[in-house]
């Protein structure tokens, strides 16, 4: 029985799509400044076909381009996805919840200005823990975290390779979110399979029965 719900956050409850634009445009100025024309089109078809093919986005697209890096994550273009705190809301009722998050720095910091923090029992990011999914270490910490087993968790989230694989694999339910740049991924094998697909975040209130 799932007594802990996790959440992924970027593309799950936070719309970047105004951070991915900015980061993208600035990318491409940077490639230009080395000579390297590209249009921000083709660096996000690059990106979807990076998600498409469970590779890595940010470093692929960068060593494509020649560049050491993408250009920094910009949370100032952070917003939440339409009705993500309602709905976070109305499952804290029922169900204690948590965060595992491949993030920059101060993320408590960020869902709380975007006022969301409140309904998280635990939050794991990344760049607090030193892994980052789809490493098993992350899930195991939320799980030590929160006292619960696999068995009674599940996870959301919007990518089948970082979220949805190493989740079931341990034992969680998984909810895929078809969202963002990784909206298109299909499942390669049993572990990438979704137990549940929703379109957003209303349709988690269905998955949980609520």
């Amino acid at each position: 029985m799932v007594k802990w719900i996790f959440f992924d956050v970027g593309c799950t409850l936070i719309d970047e799509t105004q951070m991915w634009a900015h980061r993208n445009e600035e990318t491409r100025q940077m490639a230009e400044a080395i000579g390297r024309k590209v249009t921000v089109q083709e660096i996000m078809d690059k990106e979807t076909a990076c998600a498409e093919a469970y590779i890595p986005i940010a470093p692929t697209v960068a060593k494509w381009l020649g560049l050491p890096d993408m250009a920094k994550y910009r949370g100032e273009f952070e917003e939440l996805y339409p009705g993500a705190e309602e709905v976070l809301a109305k499952l804290h009722k029922h169900y204690k919840l948590g965060v595992i998050a491949n993030q920059p720095d101060n993320l408590d910091g960020r869902l709380e200005k975007l006022g969301i923090l409140k309904h998280f029992d635990v939050v794991v990011s990344s760049h607090d823990v030193g892994c980052v999914k789809p490493d098993e270490r992350i899930f195991r910490l939320a799980l030590s975290r929160s006292g619960a087993s696999p068995e009674e968790c599940a996870m959301v989230g919007d990518r089948l390779d970082n979220d949805i694989e190493p989740a079931k694999k341990l034992g969680f339910t998984t909810v895929h979110i078809r969202q963002g740049v990784c909206a298109t991924q299909q499942p390669r094998n049993k572990l990438s399979t979704p137990d549940y697909s929703v379109t957003d975040v209303y349709g988690l209130l269905d998955v949980f029965a609520l």
